[in-house]
């Protein structure tokens, strides 16, 4: 009580910053439909997408000049400042380039039940593919802590004399920058001036057939061929593969005046993406509809995305000079997918098949439906990483080596393959220094089998009003639908799988509509 009475602070923290980014974007299209004939229709256009790089209203913005001499360490590298010293208010050049063509069309074959569809685009997407709110501001925050020394027999500070002003250090080319064998005190982030859009080529072709009645067929192929994919931020300052050594070496790093030289939303990817596609839809008719769909794909890439639905842990990238490594199955490959759902309006009822004659037997059982979602699909890929990295390169992961095939017998019990998923021992260390051989993902994990029904029935007042009592079931077989499994060799639980989706839930609720 004293010391607060005194104004004493065992402790405090500062904690500033004022990025105000700003970034436009623009869009500009034409398209239009011709009907070259009565069976044949194209569809043609072509769409400008430009988006204006970041850029902040103070100028309050840093970047990365890797090949310039820094006048402090000598060694190539300096921070460079927007606005300063000839350089534009935004992070990187424009990408100007970005004209998309669309074309489609459509023909409808003599018989009048099938029609063949196909187009292609050339699709641009955002030129950043995460948040860049609160990055590069280099000389421009403020974060500091401050400690008592001796366990609060003395203040860390006195509150009447505020904070301390911070140390002021002149933006220029050797700001943050140590001489060679200090330690590094400043970890600059920047963006790559050719930074450019992501896009994608869209390819896509199906013939729909008309079964009978209100019952369609279609198979269709889908192509997505992407470039310029934005992956996770990337440290640029690691020891290259020729100098790696038994420990890590600040010294052997390119930049050794600074600690991690981080690139920000570094757009250098690459993807494919091929499916073929089988559907059956029966639309609703004498009160039942069918849609079922069945998807075979194969999805490669060589850049881990922001979000994966599988993968390995935290970035899986081993070095910044070996991306050739990384080209692997993407974590989000799903390579079987089947989805059927159904919605039944049972024919009981006054005026229906099985009629009812009585009001409050209908008011009981009549008028109910009934819905179904089934959904199978294979499992999604893993990785595998050291869960010690021993690479020494300062590089976010080292991958272990894959000596032989790790797949286990898929047909024992349930409790075997939640224990050990996969062969374990076919991943070995690669040794202090080396790059590991196994792939950015090297196998698949369990599928997935859930089936949803609902019961739904409608007390009408009127044509616009009507009370729905609904009874809801996901997960109705309470099948046990499990995760990955750990994918860090040296973890406890290497190759174990520890995670499941949730059993069976059911609910029941009235809604009122009017």
């Amino acid at each position: 009580m004293a010391a607060l009475l005194l104004g004493w602070a065992n402790t405090a923290q500062v904690f500033v910053t004022g990025a105000h980014a700003r970034t436009n974007y623009y869009g500009f299209y034409v398209q239009d439909d011709w009907r070259v004939a009565p069976r044949l229709t194209l569809n043609v256009g072509m769409r400008y997408d430009v988006e204006q790089p970041r850029w902040e209203q103070n100028n309050a913005q840093n970047g990365f000049d890797p090949f310039t001499i820094n006048p402090v360490s000598n060694t190539p590298g300096v921070l460079t400042f927007s606005g300063r010293d000839g350089l534009s208010k935004y992070a990187h050049r424009w990408d100007k380039n970005n004209i998309a063509p669309r074309f489609g069309f459509a023909y409808r074959m003599p018989g009048d039940k099938t029609v063949l569809r196909g187009g292609y685009g050339l699709m641009y997407g955002p030129i950043y593919d995460a948040s860049v709110g609160r990055v590069m501001q280099a000389s421009f925050t403020d974060t500091r802590t401050f400690q008592s020394t001796n366990n609060g027999l003395t203040p860390a500070l006195v509150l009447r004399d505020g904070v301390p002003t911070p140390p002021v250090e002149e933006r220029g080319p050797g700001f943050g920058a140590v001489r060679p064998g200090q330690t590094p005190r400043l970890a600059p982030e920047f963006m790559s001036q050719d930074h450019k859009n992501v896009y994608a080529h869209h390819v896509s072709f199906n013939i729909q057939h008309q079964l009978f009645g209100s019952t369609l067929l279609e198979a269709g192929y889908m192509s997505n061929l992407a470039h310029n994919i934005g992956g996770l931020t990337v440290n640029i300052n690691q020891i290259p593969l020729d100098r790696i050594g038994a420990t890590q070496n600040q010294s052997l790093r390119p930049f050794p005046q600074y600690g991690n030289v981080l690139w920000q939303a570094p757009n250098w990817g690459n993807s494919s993406y091929h499916a073929l596609n089988l559907k059956v839809e029966r639309r609703f008719a004498a009160g039942f509809n069918l849609l079922a769909n069945y998807t075979w794909a194969k999805f490669l890439d060589d850049v881990e995305a922001n979000s994966e639905a599988g993968g390995a842990p935290g970035n899986g990238q081993q070095s910044y000079y070996a991306r050739a490594l990384d080209k692997s199955y993407s974590g989000s490959d799903l390579r079987h997918r089947f989805v059927a759902s159904t919605v039944y309006e049972i024919p009981v009822g006054i005026g229906k098949r099985v009629n009812l004659s009585s009001r409050l037997a209908d008011a009981i059982v009549g008028g109910w439906s009934l819905g179904v979602i089934t959904e199978a699909r294979a499992g999604l890929p893993y990785g595998v990483i050291e869960n010690s990295n021993r690479l020494n390169a300062f590089s976010s992961a080292q991958r272990p080596n894959l000596v032989g095939d790790a797949r286990l017998d898929s047909s024992r019990p349930r409790s075997e393959f939640v224990r050990q998923w996969f062969d374990t021992s076919q991943y070995v260390f690669p040794g202090d220094g080396r790059l590991g051989n196994a792939a950015r993902t090297t196998g698949f994990g369990p599928g997935f089998f859930g089936v949803d029904v609902s019961l739904l029935k409608d007390f009408r007042f009127s044509e616009s009003r009507f009370l729905q009592l609904r009874g809801e079931a996901f997960n109705l077989a309470n099948r046990p639908n499990f995760g990955l499994p750990n994918g860090s060799r040296g973890n406890a639980n290497f190759g174990r799988i520890a995670s499941s989706q949730d059993g069976r839930v059911i609910q029941i609720g009235l809604r009122f509509v009017y």
